[in-house]
Order: C-alpha cells, then sequence, then structure tokens
C-alpha cells in the first residue's frame, strides 16, 4: 500500500508540475532515449536516460566480498551494469555526478579484465577453447603484457597474475554473456557439452586466485548446475534470486514514473487518454518480471522502443525467436495450458544440468516464465508459482505456438477476436474448427478432453485481456470466462455432448457470480467431436436477468 501511495504521489507531482509550467526532471524531458547504447561513457557523455542503479553496485563494493554471478533474460540491462561497473572501478569518478554511487566509496583504480562472450568469434572453425586464448592474449596486448603459451586457463591465470603484480593492486574482471556458447548450441548436444567442458576448464582457476582478484561479476541469461561450468568456481554467490538485488536490471515502476514521465504523458496526450490509464496500459504490457516474487520490474529494452515508437507491440519478444524453445516443448510433450500457474521448487529454477536441459527452467532463465507468487513451505523449501510476466511474452509466446501448429492462426485469430467482441460466437466457434483442423495429430491426442480444453485456452488467450480458465464458484470450476466492455460469456465443454455442457451451467448457477456487473451474459455449451476430431455441436442462450 505504501508503494501504491508513493507511486501516485509521484503522479501527482509530476502533473502538478506541467500544470504550473515548472521544470520536471531533465532526465524525462530532455534526455534521449538510450535504445542501442550499451556504454555507460557513452550513455553519459552524450545526455541519454540512465536509470541510476549504481547503488546496488556500492552496495557490492561496500560488502568487500569478490565472486558475484547474475542471471538475467537477454535485452535486461547486464551489459549496461557491467560497463557501469567497468568505469567505476577505472575511478572515472567524473562520469558519476549525482548518482547514488558518487559519494559512497572510497574512489580507486583498478585494472579491469572485461570478457564480452558475444564478440568472441568460437565457432565450427575455431573451437571456444582457442577463441578464449585468443581473447585472453588480445587483453594481455592491450595491457603491454606479453602473451603466454599453453590453455587458455593457464593464458588467464599468467594475465591476471602479471597485470596484478605490475599495478600493485588487485584486478578486476567482469565477464557478460558468459553462457554464450552454451545457449548458441543448445540443440547440438554433442558441441554443446565440449563447449561446456571447455568454458569450465577456463573458469576454473578464479576460485584460487583471490589474492590477485578485488571483484568478479558473471552475468548470463542461464544459471547451470555447479556439476556443469562452475563446479570448480562453487564460491560464486549468486544474486539471482537475492531481494535486495531483485531490481539490479530492469525498470521498476518508481523509476519509469522518474526518469519517463514526460514521455508517458506526451504518448497519453497522443492517444487522448490520462496518465494514469496510459500507465496501467503499459503496466499490462511490459511489467511484471520478478525474482523474488515481490519486486517488478519492466523490461527496458521494450520501455525504450515503446517511447521511441508511441507503439504498444512486442519489442522484447520481436528480438529473438525461441525455435528451441519450441523444439522443447515439443519433446518433452508439455500441455501449452500446462505452462500457466506453474508451481515449482525453487533449487529447479536456480540451475539448469547442461546435459538434461528441463522446460520450466529454460522457459523461466530465457525470459518466457517469471515468479508471481513465492511460498516458503518449511525454513528449508522454498517454492515457486510461475508464470508469464505480462501481455508482451503471453501473447507472443502462445501466439507463435499456435502459429507453429496452424499456419492460418494470424487471419483466424483476428476474426475470433471481432465475432467475439461483435457477439458472434457461432461464427468465432466456426473459426475455432479451422485451427483445430490443422493440429497434427501426433501433438494432439483427440481422445483426451484436456487436449480439446488446452488449445481452447491458448486461442482465448490469444483474443482478449480479460479471459481465464477453470474459474472457481462454490459449485464448480467454470471451464472459461471471457469478459468485453458489454457481454459476459461463460463455456462449458463436454466431450459429445453439447446440452450436457450447458445444463451444467444452469444446474451450478456459474452466471451468479457475473450478474451484478450489468453485462449481457451469454451461456455457451461446447462439444467436442472425436470422430471429427475438432469441436462438434456448441447450444448458445442468452441469459435473461
Amino acid at each position: 500500500m505504501l508503494l501504491i501511495d508513493k507511486i501516485q504521489g509521484k503522479i501527482a507531482r509530476f502533473l502538478r508540475r506541467r500544470e504550473e509550467k515548472k521544470p520536471v526532471n531533465k532526465s524525462s524531458e530532455s534526455r534521449q532515449l538510450p535504445i542501442d547504447v550499451q556504454f555507460f561513457a557513452k550513455l553519459m557523455g552524450n545526455d541519454f536516460i540512465y536509470v541510476d542503479k549504481t547503488g546496488y553496485i556500492a552496495k557490492l563494493i561496500e560488502s568487500k566480498l569478490t565472486y558475484f554471478f547474475l542471471s538475467r533474460p537477454r535485452r535486461f540491462g547486464k551489459s549496461l551494469l557491467l560497463s557501469t561497473m567497468k568505469e567505476v572501478f577505472s575511478g572515472r569518478k567524473d562520469l558519476f555526478k549525482n548518482l547514488k554511487i558518487y559519494d559512497r566509496i572510497d574512489w580507486q583504480t583498478y585494472p579491469v579484465i572485461y570478457f564480452d562472450f558475444s564478440l568472441i568469434g568460437a565457432g565450427e572453425s575455431i573451437p571456444v577453447e582457442k577463441a578464449l586464448a585468443d581473447e585472453v592474449d588480445k587483453i594481455a596486448g592491450e595491457y603491454g603484457l606479453p602473451a603466454a603459451s599453453g590453455a587458455s586457463k593457464t593464458r588467464l591465470r599468467f594475465l591476471i597474475e602479471n597485470l596484478s603484480k605490475r599495478e600493485n593492486k588487485p584486478v578486476v574482471i567482469l565477464v557478460d554473456e558468459y553462457d554464450k556458447f552454451i545457449i548458441d548450441q543448445i540443440t547440438n548436444d554433442e558441441q554443446r557439452e565440449i563447449n561446456r567442458s571447455q568454458l569450465k576448464e577456463f573458469f576454473s582457476i578464479l576460485k584460487g586466485m583471490g589474492n590477485f582478484i578485488r571483484f568478479l561479476f558473471i552475468t548470463g541469461v542461464s544459471r547451470f548446475s555447479h556439476v556443469s561450468i562452475f563446479s570448480d568456481l562453487n564460491n560464486l554467490i549468486d544474486l539471482t534470486f537475492d531481494p535486495d538485488y531483485a531490481a539490479i536490471a530492469g525498470y521498476t515502476e518508481d523509476e519509469l514514473i522518474d526518469y519517463f514521465s514526460d514521455y508517458i504523458q506526451r504518448f497519453a496526450e497522443k492517444e487522448n487518454r490520462s496518465f494514469e490509464e496510459l500507465l496501467d496500459v503499459t503496466r499490462k504490457w511490459y511489467n511484471g518480471y520478478s525474482w523474488d516474487g515481490t519486486t517488478r520490474v519492466y523490461n527496458p529494452f521494450s520501455i525504450l522502443k515503446l517511447f521511441k515508437s508511441f507503439e504498444f507491440r512486442d519489442h522484447w519478444y520481436a528480438t529473438g525467436t525461441p525455435t528451441f524453445l519450441i523444439k522443447a516443448i515439443r519433446e518433452q510433450a508439455v500441455g501449452i495450458q500446462e505452462l500457466d500457474n506453474i508451481r515449482v521448487n525453487k533449487s529447479k529454477l536456480e540451475n539448469m544440468d547442461v546435459g538434461k536441459l528441463e522446460l520450466i527452467p529454460l522457459l523461466f532463465q530465457t525470459g518466457y516464465l517469471t515468479i508471481v507468487e513465492k511460498i516458503k513451505k518449511d525454513i528449508d523449501n522454498i517454492e515457486f508459482i510461475v508464470d508469464y510476466p505480462n501481455r508482451d511474452v503471453r501473447y507472443s509466446f502462445l501466439n507463435y505456438l499456435l502459429e507453429d501448429i496452424s499456419p492460418r492462426n494470424p487471419r483466424l485469430i483476428d476474426n475470433i477476436a471481432a465475432a467475439i467482441l461483435e457477439n458472434r460466437i457461432a461464427d468465432a466457434l466456426k473459426a475455432m474448427r479451422g485451427i483445430f483442423a490443422d493440429v497434427p495429430y501426433i501433438i494432439f491426442n483427440h481422445e483426451e478432453e484436456a487436449s480439446y480444453h488446452s488449445l481452447m485456452h491458448v486461442i482465448f488467450l490469444l483474443i482478449l485481456d480479460k479471459t481465464g480458465s477453470e474459474i472457481q464458484t462454490n459449485r464448480g470450476r467454470i471451464d472459461h470466462v471471457i469478459e468485453t466492455d458489454k457481454y459476459i460469456y461463460i463455456f462449458e465443454f463436454k466431450m459429445e455432448d453439447a446440452q450436457r455442457a450447458l445444463d451444467q451451467i444452469h444446474e451450478r448457477k456459474y452466471f451468479e457470480k457475473y450478474m451484478i456487473k450489468g453485462k449481457q451474459i451469454v451461456l455457451v455449451g461446447v462439444s467436442f467431436s472425436k470422430e471429427q476430431k475438432n469441436i462438434g455441436e456448441w447450444i448458445i442462450e442468452d441469459l435473461v436477468h
């Protein structure tokens, strides 16, 4: 409640300043959107908006600890975070004026070894081991040190020791996208294992070099289990689920209002909406990511693209097509409906076994699922409820899944949505038949009612925001409810018997909880046909009340 009051207060103060024609936060009013800027020095030197995350860096430095790890999905600000750390440890105090870290730390200069694995050229002709060795040699050359011979880990040890001794200071090591060589080969078991083994060797020497290392920070999309890559570097402090660092990457709603109020207001005026209305739509589209079940953050890339284009669309999702995820869903025979509100033990989400990739941790670590609730069952047993974080991810991912099995999906979904908005339920169900007709038999069990429910669930999720499946009432569960501005549709599904489905709606009075809303209520009983392997008959009834 206090957070809500704080946010509402910020909105009120912003709107009051606009009415009084007083200056608004400069970062919101005149600074540019850093859509493609990942280097802190460039960002600060060209008057871009910077959402201040330096307080977290100061906290890490103040801890006096050394080895840290952070996992976050792609396009979530990891590279900018490491670039900021690089400038901090390089002693560039001039860049940090008016930022949280400015007066909090004793500014010292350290030699920084910076690895960006996304820029290291490894592939069929260049093994990971050689690419890493070449990169270490390149960094040594930049510091005027001779290149060592031997394996990449030997060269890295030589670089750390000699650089530290020459500068008479411990070094800082920053590693961005450490798992790139694993993710790139996610569907190639043999090559993935080769890359994993070579990465493990490379990182193995870091634990024993604590006397030469002041600070080590590794980032990536995935957190692979200790027996995989970091088995020797088992003293890493994992910040991924740490509540104190839940907002180290991504924008909180507080930060969104602090830094982007002017963009929100301009967008709202363009759409003839209020500030609060525009913020509410933005929240549904891009907020919702969480790694502790409490703190929610927006995807920063989506926000920057939103205010650049002033258009709500799948900005984050469009940056990468998850073909390997579709393959994993098929191989592991996971029903689409099973991807909603999944209960999973924390240990499952924390680590993935490179040799045996499980779908739910993979979806979580790559950003397609997030934590919506934390459940502490016991002092040593924590579970999470995971689900899609927001409309950007949910709509786009489900649409991609459905398009994979039904090439006509884009046109049919549009037709279904229009029909439901106009209370043409028969037309909507006819269009749904087209989707069912395209589903390959090998991935759809036409004998099981649950398979039909699963596909209907996905279709409805793609149509409207106000939709839910198996809604609980005091007399049972409704199969599906869709609510629009004018109508409330109550669906019940049965194998081979539409009348029995409609009778169940009446017998259990599923409609009672919705009568207070004053909207037209439409009851729909639908049958599934094993013989046709499709939607069978339906009965539509307007409820008179």
